[in-house]
């Protein structure tokens, strides 16, 4: 094109490449990024591999979340450092007392985010007898809890129950759909370890028959 415009100066073909070469470079880098992506990277449109998780059958503009591309990268440190990188509030606090956080927090159900970086995502969740979270599974990473609080119930795939207490661990794999619920009588707390972006996918809960309108998918 330059070559063309060039040979045709002051014509057509040279005003258009310069008016669309300056249209392109007053651009802010993310708007072209974000349109390349919609353009060549999502199962969409099927050019490229998808780097979203946008459903065949859905527009990307009703998805827009899953278009934001990571903005962390993972740091790399060569040797011993001193731990600079915690923060004064959550997450990523040096130290958690779980007392802290409750005495911070309104009446249940709640969550709080207690570290957050590109590899971990770690939810201290509160729930009051009776109380639990939509039935749903993840695609790309295994979810695992720890019971500090209560007695809580994990409803699984394929009819499996697991009931756990106090200093329990429970591990569920992807694909598996968990439905969790607080089956004692006093407030539960367990903290969940998920992997960014942590998302979620709806599905109703065979044995228990929990069933809603809510979102299909969601990111916790």
């Amino acid at each position: 094109l330059g070559v063309i415009a060039a040979r045709r100066r002051d014509g057509p073909m040279d005003h258009s490449t310069s008016l669309v070469l300056l249209a392109l470079a007053a651009l802010p880098e993310f708007v072209v990024g974000i349109a390349l992506v919609l353009l060549f990277a999502t199962r969409v449109f099927h050019v490229l591999p998808a780097v979203s998780l946008i459903p065949p059958d859905s527009a990307p503009w009703q998805n827009w979340r899953e278009l934001v591309l990571p903005t962390v990268t993972p740091q790399i440190v060569q040797g011993p450092i001193p731990p600079t990188a915690a923060n004064a509030a959550w997450p990523n606090v040096l130290h958690t007392r779980i007392a802290d956080v409750l005495a911070q927090m309104k009446a249940p159900p709640w969550s709080k985010r207690i570290i957050a970086d590109e590899r971990q995502l770690v939810t201290l969740i509160a729930s009051p007898p009776g109380g639990g979270n939509r039935p749903h599974w993840h695609s790309d990473f295994d979810e695992w809890w720890v019971v500090l609080a209560g007695t809580l119930q994990w409803e699984l795939t394929g009819g499996t129950i697991v009931r756990a207490g106090k200093d329990d661990i429970v591990w569920v794999p992807r694909g598996t759909v968990h439905h969790i619920s607080n089956v004692g009588a006093e407030l539960s707390l367990r903290l969940a370890v998920a992997m960014p972006p942590a998302m979620h996918y709806f599905s109703p809960c065979e044995q228990c028959g929990f069933t809603d309108d809510g979102p299909r998918q969601w990111t916790a």
